[in-house]
């Protein structure tokens, strides 16, 4: 986890001052005096608006961070999220459309297997293990899919209204429904537990 944590932190890094090189500079007031670590431990001036992330690289970016959001590990996922600020800032959503059908999609399927799950542990006899407190692969996959979004929608936090502002707030509304699908999933699934742990403590007595 240690090694795949470091890798996670030098990817947001490298995304941070290089999707947008020159939007990156322009925006840390430092950003002449900035240094960056050589391989040999010295200062040296940063080098980062040299060259941006090519295109076909970035692209192989955006088909690929959501996947690993959903399987990453809570430490690599928190780097992950920062890198997805970044590309958001800049790509979202016209310059990455795919995104919000994509995670529209996972939701739902999460959504699915989570109604499943708690059908499942409801007919499950109390002794048996569908009706324990096991974490279930849909939660797993739903908080993925709530860190990306989460990840997407901080630039939005105390912006000001605007016209283009307002357009991708109403285009980002096609995300409402399948949220409220999976907070009623979650609550069928507390009840069927609640459910399951009544008849377990009734079968003891």
């Amino acid at each position: 986890v240690e090694l795949r944590q470091a890798a996670a932190v030098a990817f947001k890094n490298h995304v941070k001052f290089k999707w947008e090189p020159a939007a990156a500079a322009a925006s840390d007031d430092d950003a002449e005096n900035t240094t960056e670590v050589t391989a040999n431990g010295n200062g040296a001036p940063s080098t980062s608006t040299a060259a941006a992330i090519p295109p076909e690289v970035k692209h192989q970016v955006k088909a690929s961070i959501v996947a690993l959001m959903l399987s990453a590990p809570p430490a690599v996922r928190a780097q992950l999220s920062e890198a997805l600020a970044v590309i958001g800032k800049y790509d979202f959503p016209s310059r990455w459309p795919e995104l919000l059908p994509d995670l529209v999609a996972r939701l739902q399927r999460a959504n699915s297997a989570a109604a499943a799950e708690a059908a499942a542990a409801a007919q499950a006899p109390p002794s048996c293990p569908a009706a324990s407190a096991a974490p279930a692969p849909s939660l797993a996959a739903t908080h993925g899919v709530l860190a990306t979004a989460n990840a997407i929608c901080k630039r939005y936090r105390g912006a000001f209204m605007t016209d283009s502002l307002s357009a991708e707030l109403e285009y980002s509304q096609r995300l409402a429904g399948p949220l409220l699908d999976s907070l009623r999933c979650a609550l069928g699934r507390a009840r069927a537990f609640t459910r399951a742990a009544r008849a377990a403590r009734a079968g003891s007595q």
